[in-house]
Parts: C-alpha cells; structure tokens; sequence
C-alpha cells in the first residue's frame, strides 16, 4: 500500500487544542480573502430593475458560503500517547499549514513510500519516518485516536460577510434607504 503525505504535520499531543485553536484561526482567515477574491470578480451590478446576480443576493450568499465552507479547512488527525499528526485535506487547510509550521512545536512530518527521499533525509531517518507513518495509520496502539477536524469558523466568516458589504464590495442596496 502506497503512502503519500506531502504536506503534514507533527507536533506534541499536549498542544493539540493550540493546534486546533490555531487551525481554526488560520483556516477562516484564508477562506475570508478567497471569499473576497471571488466577490471582487463577480459581476455585481444590478439590473435594470435594481436587481443583484443570483449568487450575490442577500439571500443566496450565506447559503453559497456554508456550502463551500462545509468542505474546506478540513484535517485528518491522529493522536498517539506523545504527538499528533495532522494532514490538510483541502486547499484552506493545507494554505494554514504553512502558516502554523512556522510555530515553534510544529514540525513538517511529510512522507511518501513509493518515490525517493528528500535529498536533506538520509536513509535511516526515512526508514524511520516511514516506521512511524506505518504505526500511526495501521499500528495496533489502543491508546491512538483519528479524527477529522472541521476548521472553518462561521461565526468569523458571518462577521467578514458584514466587513464586504460594509466595504461596498457587494453594492446591496440600504432597506431603510430603498431606490
């Protein structure tokens, strides 16, 4: 059976709600901007009649919002009795990888099976990567847990839809103001 991690994490098991407090963070933020970059793009004036695109009503936008975010900011964790490892399942996920490999108890913890090494690995420390993948994902330790981590926080993505249609991005129109 093939093994392919190339974007993974490891860090202690005791800062697993940093992890997760940190992923959340993360992931909402980088699916904010996405959702902004796509409002910018989308034709948004209205019609004739004063009417948005349907997938920038008042009405319809939540609902696209919690469909997409329902599958994004996603991560696969494995607890063990010493670490944690955490593998990004989407793009918002793997885009707050990088930003939390860069706190000092995370570590990048990639591995494949079936290519070759990365050149900074020697063969005994990629033997035992692998060892250690082998173990987590099929070992017999009972004290191992697996989970799948949604990270997206929609009570931060509500307050970031009122930042867009207070900046204007989105031009609804004023119901104490109507045209």
């Amino acid at each position: 059976m093939s093994i392919k991690f190339y974007n993974a994490l490891r860090f202690p098991a005791h800062r697993m709600f940093e992890f997760l407090d940190r992923a959340r963070v993360e992931a909402t933020e980088a699916y904010a901007q996405e959702l902004i970059k796509w409002l910018k793009k989308q034709d948004i004036t209205p019609d004739a009649d004063g009417h948005l695109p349907e997938e920038v009503t008042r009405e319809t936008l939540p609902a696209r919002i919690s469909s997409q975010a329902e599958r994004l900011g996603r991560w696969e964790i494995y607890i063990t009795d010493l670490y944690a490892y955490a593998i990004p399942l989407d793009r918002v996920a793997y885009n707050s990888a990088k930003e939390i490999l860069g706190l000092a108890w995370a570590e990048d913890f990639q591995y494949w099976s079936d290519a070759s090494r990365p050149e900074n690995f020697t063969g005994a420390k990629w033997a035992t990567r692998a060892h250690i993948w082998k173990e987590v994902l099929f070992g017999g330790n009972p004290s191992s847990h697996h989970l799948v981590y949604r990270a997206l926080d929609f009570g931060t993505l509500e307050e970031a839809m009122v930042c867009v249609v207070s900046a204007r991005i989105i031009p609804f129109p004023d119901p104490a103001n109507p045209k």
